[in-house]
């Protein structure tokens, strides 16, 4: 499960890269600190609820299925 986690972690990473190098503005959307703002994803042992709509892109669709 946690293997599963970080994989899908580092394809949100991935793709946010790749959509970062777009913006004319950085922001770092991923990181391993508590900031003021943030929506955390997993902490304590425990994760946030994902949704994921079926006319999502498909690998929003994917990433879902890899977080169950």
């Amino acid at each position: 499960m946690k293997r599963n986690f970080l994989r899908s972690i580092a394809l949100v990473w991935a793709c946010v890269g790749m959509a970062g190098g777009l913006c004319a503005i950085e922001t770092d959307y991923v990181t391993f600190s508590p900031c003021d703002g943030a929506f955390c994803l997993s902490a304590s042992g425990r994760s946030a609820n994902v949704y994921v709509d079926e006319n999502d892109f498909p690998a929003v669709r994917h990433l879902g299925k890899e977080m169950k």
